[in-house]
């Protein structure tokens, strides 16, 4: 059955709410009409209905009426016991809010109505954040919807209930300001989507309240202006974060390199500008300063930017570079770390980073060629007892860097492995002696994006190896 509070005010901010009550009741409490009409349409739905109320309600029919358990006019938590839902329905805020506790109490989800336009369903809070719900519709299978149910409830920020609360404390301010209910909407929407309901899920109260006051004084919601620089992730659209997913909705212009999976940039808002910004070796298509720049230019008109990397911006991404230049320029911006390739591809293919009887250690190096074709390499640094080597960006440079582990005294039969395009259906692992692996790079036809892994810890992939696809059958989209 479906709870269908009435009407909202046109610039409400209101959820409707799908519950499978089975045969758990439902319990209306208060004398209103408000507690009359929903018990009517309880009754009418099919659903078992209690009342906490010194009487029925006059407009029900006989065969309702006797479908109906009247529990006395005095509320008790113990009444919420076991119930799918309470409706908090007195006509008080104050009586509401301890109706509300008491089915809290058992964990019981409440829709609360002393006001509609601030009331919300509250979903117990091993489900979701306190003040927030969400609807699942049009599905059958009750495992699928648990299953759904389960994930959109963890997706939701912890703060969700606090931006609940908040919009409820400005609400009466908001509407004296603006007394034309859809230009009321129309800030709502800005405020939430933009600067203060970002400034508020990150915990800068302060900020978001002086966004709000200067929405009121212009009559208008401002242009936050703000940078979001997005770890993407290895290329598996999975990896990414919820934060990360949320702000890059949020954003007006999204600036994405190379090693951006198509399928995380189909997450960003339909009207979104789209900037790729890629670099490739030897070959930048927009300089980094050119892209220092560009962030700073979008943010200064009012815009906001999502930056999306490959991989984590402050492992080998040049993230510093540019929150440093945006920090000079007193740009506002949240860093959104994300899965980096050494984690994520090592995972994929089978092999543990560290291991107690392996690697006690992990190091993470540029493979990457100087201008004039040299390395710039710690090689001895790199060589200890049980440590893990992951190379970035090396595979042009395997020749080089393999002679050079192997000239300050590695072993040739030393376990290396060459993983391409980690974590997405082209992935694909190549494995074998270090002496050996330019040789097997170049039979294999290997193509960036691949990472270099070298240590003991290899030897476990051929047993430990999870993520097996089936090679080609995904479009290869980074060279």
């Amino acid at each position: 059955m479906r709870d269908t509070p009435k009407d909202p005010e046109p610039d409400a901010v209101g959820v409707a709410v799908t519950l499978r009550l089975g045969t758990r009741r439902c319990l209306v409490v208060g004398d209103t009409p408000f507690a009359a009409a929903t018990v009517r349409r309880l009754l009418q739905a099919g659903a078992r209905v209690a009342m906490c109320a010194a009487s029925a309600p006059s407009d029900i029919g006989s065969a309702e009426r006797q479908e109906l358990v009247l529990l006395g006019s005095v509320f008790r938590p113990e009444m919420a016991a076991d119930c799918g839902l309470v409706v908090a329905a007195t006509g008080d805020p104050d009586g509401d809010r301890q109706v509300a506790e008491g089915a809290r109490r058992h964990g019981v989800p409440v829709h609360a109505d002393s006001d509609p336009r601030r009331g919300c369903v509250q979903l117990a809070p091993r489900l979701a954040p306190a003040g927030v719900s969400f609807a699942v519709e049009g599905v059958d299978a009750p495992a699928l919807l648990d299953d759904l149910s389960v994930r959109l409830a963890s997706a939701l920020p912890e703060r969700y209930g606090a931006l609940q609360e908040w919009i409820s404390e400005w609400t009466p301010r908001v509407e004296q300001a603006v007394p034309e209910p859809a230009a009321r909407r129309r800030i709502w929407q800005r405020l939430i989507g933009g600067g203060a309901g970002e400034a508020l899920l990150s915990g800068r109260r302060e900020e978001a309240d002086a966004i709000v006051a200067e929405a009121l004084a212009g009559g208008r919601a401002p242009e936050p202006g703000e940078v979001y620089l997005i770890g993407a992730g290895p290329g598996d659209p999975d990896l990414l974060t919820v934060r990360a997913m949320r702000l890059l909705r949020l954003a007006d212009v999204v600036l994405y390199d190379r090693l951006v999976a198509p399928a995380i940039l189909e997450l960003a808002a339909p009207e979104a500008e789209l900037v790729y910004v890629g670099k490739r070796r030897s070959h930048h298509r927009v300089p980094q300063e050119g892209i220092n720049d560009m962030l700073v230019r979008h943010a200064e008109a009012g815009r906001r930017v999502a930056r999306l990397k490959g991989g984590d911006p402050f492992i080998f991404g040049r993230g510093g570079e540019e929150i440093d230049r945006l920090t000079e320029r007193g740009v506002r911006f949240e860093v959104v770390p994300g899965i980096t390739a050494a984690s994520g591809c090592a995972a994929y293919a089978g092999i543990p980073l560290t291991h107690r009887d392996h690697a006690q250690s992990c190091v993470f190096a540029t493979g990457h060629r100087r201008g004039d074709g040299s390395l710039s390499i710690d090689f001895e640094g790199l060589i200890r007892p049980g440590q893990t080597i992951v190379f970035y960006m090396g595979l042009a440079g395997l020749e080089s860097l393999a002679e050079g582990l192997l000239r300050h005294g590695m072993a040739p039969d030393t376990p290396a492995a060459l993983v391409q395009q980690g974590t997405t259906p082209n992935q694909k692992v190549i494995a074998g002696p270090l002496s050996a692996l330019p040789e097997m790079a170049a039979r294999a036809n290997l193509r960036a994006p691949t990472l270099i892994i070298v240590g003991e810890v290899v030897r476990l992939r051929e047993r430990l190896a999870w993520f097996r696809p089936e090679e080609g059958r995904g479009g290869f989209w980074s060279a």
